[in-house]
């Protein structure tokens, strides 16, 4: 019987497997798929490479310089967008960011055009309404909250109504970023998460690699001493506890290979879904998003910026040219990504209702101030389960959670933790550690 397993090879079992690693333990990891990574993947077209959905590094990210060596995070050749967002309002555009941190774009927040947009009032105001989680530093994980401060979380919108956050603000910076950043088009999301989010966008910056978000994973990936079975499918895990006659242990069963593999403890690092397939649970609404990847002939934004829509007019969560940052992603050409958020409320656009490629193509050209006509479509993802909601105190709920299950199996994934890069990072640390407790025992 072997020591270790991993099931999944996604951000959240590859770092359960660096962990265990860099304990000196030994395992064994499965993925269903014929790919490591999960969901932080690329594709390339001839020359042309996009991403699995708009997907980001922030460069604060805490949990990503943690796991790699300062060698290897560099090998990423990380290419940041400007330290800041841009939203487009009915009264024009305006800059939402530290200005000290990106003063090029001071000007910009100081026009005519940007104050009617959104005043620096409105500013101090979102300011005032992050409060004291400017003070962290730290992944939310690692967060000791109390009891008293979780149980007062609430909803990002009744926590922006209570700090009198104007409707104004909302409309033109706080909601596009829900938007952007947390595909939170209704305000749901616990207010404790959220901050944390916004603090992050006002320390770091959104990144991606060179190369794309795959050679994120590929790194992240490179770990000696992890036997990796691809195209291993589990389909069963069984857990049966120590007994005074016998210690206990995990079989999994993988359907197509028709075999059953035991190991004395097992970490559990799938999407949630599949987790709730596995041990017979119910899993939680998710939000999801559309990707849409056009290459332009000609530059189509003047600075390397995020674009929101701070006007309401179109359901897009976020527009960019990812090759003002990356040049590497579309040679000689100019890739643009327009993203929509859907799903996980009631009051959310719903999958049905989504734009068509037509629509989303002249909605970006309406953002971007650019005529999107002539603009190729390079491919479009669909992903109905990007990230579980993350409703009010389950995020602290989940930083606070233990994952061991009956002291032989630990789980891990963002629905553990927070939907981010780093979440998913801390997660498989997390899982990791408490089997390393018993490993040797």
């Amino acid at each position: 019987m072997s020591d270790v397993a991993i099931v999944g090879g996604g951000l959240a079992g590859l770092a359960a497997a660096r962990t265990l690693r860099n304990a000196g333990i030994r395992c064994t990891l499965f993925e269903a798929s014929d790919k490591l990574g999960g969901r932080v993947n690329s594709e390339r077209f001839d020359d042309i490479t996009v991403d699995y959905g708009f997907q980001l590094l922030n460069s604060w990210y805490p949990a990503v310089k943690e796991i790699l060596s300062p060698g290897e995070y560099s090998a990423l050749n990380i290419r940041s967008f400007e330290a800041g967002i841009q939203t487009v309002t009915a009264e024009g555009r305006a800059f939402l960011g530290d200005p000290v941190r990106s003063p090029r774009l001071l000007g910009k927040l100081l026009t005519k055009e940007a104050r009617s947009a959104i005043s620096i009032r409105d500013m101090l105001a979102l300011r005032r309404w992050i409060g004291t989680e400017m003070n962290h530093r730290s992944s939310l994980e690692l967060r000791n909250i109390s009891d008293s401060r979780r149980n007062r979380d609430m909803s990002v919108a009744q926590s922006l109504d209570k700090s009198g956050v104007t409707r104004q603000t909302r409309a033109a910076a706080a909601n596009p970023l829900l938007r952007a950043f947390l595909l939170d088009t209704d305000g749901e999301t616990s207010a404790i998460f959220a901050k944390w989010v916004f603090v992050t966008l006002l320390r770091g910056s959104p990144a991606i690699p060179a190369q794309g978000m795959g050679d994120f994973s590929s790194l992240l990936s490179r770990i000696s001493g992890v036997n990796f079975e691809m195209n291993a499918e589990v389909t069963r895990v069984h857990i049966e506890e120590s007994t005074d006659l016998e210690e206990g242990h995990v079989d999994l069963e993988l359907g197509e290979h028709g075999r059953t593999e035991r190991f004395r403890y097992v970490i559990l690092a799938v999407p949630q879904g599949v987790e709730a397939q596995l041990l017979n649970r119910s899993a939680s609404a998710c939000r999801g998003l559309e990707t849409f990847w056009f290459l332009s002939d000609e530059p189509v934004c003047e600075r390397p910026l995020i674009t929101v829509d701070g006007s309401g007019r179109t359901p897009l969560a976020s527009v960019a040219e990812v090759t003002s940052v990356a040049p590497n992603y579309a040679p000689k050409r100019h890739l643009v990504q327009g993203t929509v958020a859907f799903g996980g409320t009631p009051k959310a656009l719903q999958e049905r209702d989504l734009p068509a490629e037509s629509e989303i193509r002249r909605f970006m050209g309406e953002l971007l101030g650019v005529d999107a006509n002539g603009w190729e479509l390079v491919t479009r993802h669909r992903i109905s389960d990007a990230h579980p909601v993350l409703s009010p105190r389950r995020a602290t709920r989940a930083a606070n959670e233990d994952v061991l299950i009956q002291g032989r199996l630990a789980v891990a994934g963002v629905q553990h933790a927070t939907p981010t890069i780093d979440g998913a990072l801390r997660s498989g640390q997390r899982a990791a550690n408490r089997i390393i407790e018993f490993v040797g025992d």
